[in-house]
């Protein structure tokens, strides 16, 4: 119900002379397409503001709505926009009817009954956009005390106060605006209903009203309806300026999470669907080389960046940070110093003691100390010099102070100023990349990496459960207890039952950010949770979904092998965990939950520090107390390879006996080193396909022939030698099975098809593989390869979008 009943709660929306304003409602469907957006937007534009401009007859516009995804903020960005270049003055009121997780939660419930399934990113996106959207009102008026929050968990108290909010709209809008498709229905405290009322305010039940009723003669006449084009339902966003600022929004609100490769693929959409800003360009390079992806980020930025003697102090320090990377990746001195003259450039530009820092660090590993030393002085000067109000300013001066002290030699103020930094809550991604510094420079200068432990970092943590619960709810544990585990840590787990689901919950009631591994695409469990265990369980599952901070897929599984995919989930979560280590330096930890006791046992592990036994640790661990569930007959896990030749079909006749008895036969020699790891070899035309019984042995096999070919093109007479070879990996399930036509052994399925879809997305002379290929190669232990990420990216055929990584060897 509303905080109270009489008029006074208006107060925000009426202002103190009611009538010096036009006060204007806006209402409308929460599911538009494009088209209809476009529909709406030129209607809007052509004639509605325009007539309102004209109605106010000087005065200000208040315009205020429910703030819903949909029509409410396509109406409330318009109006803006136009207001603001046709010199109008627009306040703007948003209605809260509910608490914002709610209100996203019941569009996202409406969204999905409607047919539209929503990634990861469209989440973070609806709560980013909705952060926007309320900023940017003047006032907001709520439709509940704080108290009451926990009560409105129930949808039909929510709905009693959606139909408050539409009686507002009904009887206060001197003109309501409503985006309605003629026919339509809706439902209580929906679209259809606050035109009705607004045509008869007498059918708004008692409860619901705040003033006397209007007739219907009257009340019609301040009300214009647009009806939109109807088309199949997708995810909107507004154009221009606005998107930007959304886009920018929610990568950044991905960043504070300490979500990298989340903002990454936002970043990654936008550029694709063709939106393009300095801040966005800025931001997509910097995150490639922050997770790692250095060659791209290169790329990227040649691509991207101003033109060189445009370019500001960002954009300087960028390329150095990228050059920095480049050089870590060859430990030639010489692009050391290379890169911290990109640095210095920087600070030439801009003054900081950034860029001051870097560089000295820089001419470290550069083995030029005399200049690192006396750029270190400078930085510890500039940065005393600098303001330091927030936590992060805070924080990266006492990393700055500690990096300088280290190379100065002071090891007493090296360990005070980390344990500065050790107090300030930075997420795991910020002080990974301080400590990945001061190990490097410890290293360099012959120094006791043992310095730096006043500088933690918080675990990566991977819940394993022992056993498939009982997929009856489980309401008897609802109030499971979850031990405290440390601050900011990265908790990683599967969800597969209703246990997971409630120990999820707990977990993010908690606090803790959750990446969870999914055993089926998204759409498809949920869906299969409705139909076995009812709609209550699946609404909490999609909300479930939507507060984490990650959700990661195992693809190819049926819907009766839950036993054999929920063991591959817990071996997911433990390989994205590695993946994670190796990109922060972080430890992992794992942790048994044994959901038979009552309470449920959660016991601790022991990190999984040392590198060397990391994986047959963990692979000791995660099994010692059962095998997992075996796969079923004619059925079981392989390293998925396809690979093709870019530019094959210009090849002309005389040139193709060189490519089967030079290029394939060489291909085929290092095919044989693998012997009876190798499942399957198949070509055909310039493809060639490879099944594996291991993620291990597709790297090599991907990795020699990378190898091979790079060999082969150095030779400027060698046959052939401008061909590139695209190579694609994957790791899942697939059917093991008799070829009636070969009279051999053949694998088949669906993931098999996948793999084939990645390969045209691949760059030539690059191996591009799955996250679940990445994860299973973290976890067998396979160290002298090298995982950047490189993106969310859409695969061929219209396949979808998938994450990808690029796969190079670290050794010969």
């Amino acid at each position: 119900m509303p905080a109270e009943k009489s008029p006074a709660w208006l107060s925000p929306l009426l202002g103190d002379a009611p009538g010096q304003s036009l006060l204007v409602g806006g209402v409308g469907h929460l599911l538009l397409n494009r088209e209809e957006e476009a529909v709406v937007t030129a209607a809007l534009e052509a004639r509605v503001l325009p007539l309102l401009r004209d109605m106010a007859a000087g005065r200000p516009i208040t315009l205020f709505t429910g703030l819903a995804p949909g029509a409410d903020v396509l109406l409330m960005d318009r109006a803006s926009s136009w207001c603001e270049r046709n010199g109008v003055r627009l306040y703007k009121v948003g209605l809260c009817a509910v608490p914002q997780h709610w209100l996203i939660d019941d569009w996202v419930e409406r969204a999905a009954k409607a047919g539209y399934t929503l990634t990861q990113g469209d989440h973070h996106w609806l709560r980013a956009n909705m952060e926007v959207v309320l900023s940017g009102c003047d006032s907001v008026v709520h439709f509940y005390k704080p108290a009451d929050e926990a009560v409105l968990a129930d949808p039909l108290r929510r709905q009693e106060n959606y139909r408050h909010m539409a009686a507002v709209l009904a009887e206060y809008a001197d003109m309501l605006v409503a985006v309605l498709q003629a026919e339509y229905l809706g439902q209580p405290g929906g679209t259809a209903e606050v035109v009705a009322w607004r045509q008869d305010p007498t059918r708004i039940p008692s409860a619901y009203r705040t003033r006397p009723p209007r007739s219907p003669a009257e009340a019609e006449t301040g009300l214009i309806l647009v009806d939109p084009m109807p088309a199949k339902v997708t995810m909107q966003t507004a154009g221009g300026d606005a998107r930007v600022k959304k886009i920018l929004h929610s990568a950044q609100a991905a960043l504070r999470q300490g979500n990298e490769l989340l903002a990454n693929d936002i970043l990654y959409r936008a550029l694709e669907d063709g939106v393009h800003h300095s801040e966005l360009h800025y931001l997509r390079v910097q995150l490639l080389a922050r997770v790692g992806s250095s060659a791209l980020a290169l790329r990227e930025y040649e691509r991207l960046a101003p033109p060189v003697g445009t370019r500001n102090a960002d954009w300087l320090t960028l390329l150095g940070r990228i050059r920095k990377d480049i050089a870590l990746r060859s430990q030639d001195p010489a692009q050391f110093l290379d890169a911290a003259r990109h640095y210095l450039a920087a600070w030439q530009h801009t003054p900081s003691s950034y860029s001051l820092i870097n560089a000295a660090s820089l001419s470290v590993l550069g083995q030029d100390l005399e200049r690192a030393r006396e750029l270190a002085d400078q930085a510890l000067a500039a940065v005393d010099a600098e303001p330091a109000n927030s936590e992060e300013q805070r924080y990266f001066a006492a990393a700055t102070r500690a990096e300088a002290m280290l190379i100065l030699g002071n090891h007493a103020a090296l360990r005070l100023h980390l344990a500065e930094a050790d107090a300030l809550p930075m997420d795991i991604a910020r002080r990974s990349r301080t400590l990945q510094q001061l190990q490097r420079l410890c290293q360099a200068l012959g120094v006791d990496a043992g310095l730096l432990s006043t500088l933690t970092m918080p675990p990566l943590i991977v819940l394993r459960r022992l056993g498939l619960a009982d997929m009856r709810p489980m309401e008897a544990i609802e109030a499971l207890s979850i031990p405290p585990f440390a601050a900011h840590a990265t908790l990683f787990a599967g969800l597969c039952d209703s246990f997971d689901l409630l120990m999820a919950e707990a977990l993010f009631a908690a606090g803790h950010q959750l990446h969870l591994v999914l055993p089926y695409r998204v759409d498809r469990f949920i869906e299969g949770t409705r139909l076995r265990l009812g709609p209550h369980w699946a609404a909490r599952l999609e909300r479930c979904i939507a507060r984490a901070a990650r959700i990661h897929t195992e693809r190819g599984f049926l819907e009766a092998e839950l036993g054999w995919a929920a063991s591959n989930v817990t071996e997911r979560a433990l390989g994205l965990a590695l993946l994670a280590a190796q990109r922060s330096g972080g430890r992992v930890q794992l942790v048994e939950v044994d959901p038979t006791p009552s309470p449920p046992r959660f016991d601790a592990l022991p990190d999984l520090d040392d590198r060397a036994a990391r994986v047959p640790q963990a692979l000791q661990q995660l099994y010692a107390r059962e095998a997992p569930a075996t796969a079923p007959a004619g059925r079981r896990m392989v390293g998925l390879i396809f690979a093709d030749f870019a530019g094959f079909q210009k090849l002309q006749d005389s040139e193709l006996p060189h490519f089967w008895g030079g290029l394939m036969r060489g291909i085929s020699l290092l095919l044989m080193r693998h012997g009876e790891r190798i499942l399957l070899r198949h070509t055909w035309g310039d493809a060639l396909h490879v099944v594996t019984a291991d993620a291990t042995t597709a790297a090599e096999i991907m990795g020699d022939i990378q190898q091979y070919l790079e060999l082969h093109r150095l030779d400027p007479v060698a046959p052939l030698a401008g061909l590139g070879l695209r190579i694609a990996g994957h790791y899942a399930p697939a059917y093991e099975g008799h070829d009636p036509i070969h009279a051999a052994r053949t694998y088949f399925g669906t993931q098999l098809s996948l793999t084939a879809r990645i390969e045209p997305v691949t760059p030539p002379g690059q191996i591009y593989a799955t996250e679940a290929f990445a994860a299973r190669l973290a976890l067998e232990g396979a160290e002298h390869f090298a995982l950047e990420y490189t993106g969310e990216i859409e695969l061929a055929k219209r396949f979808g979008a998938y994450r990808l990584y690029s796969l190079r060897r670290l050794t010969g």
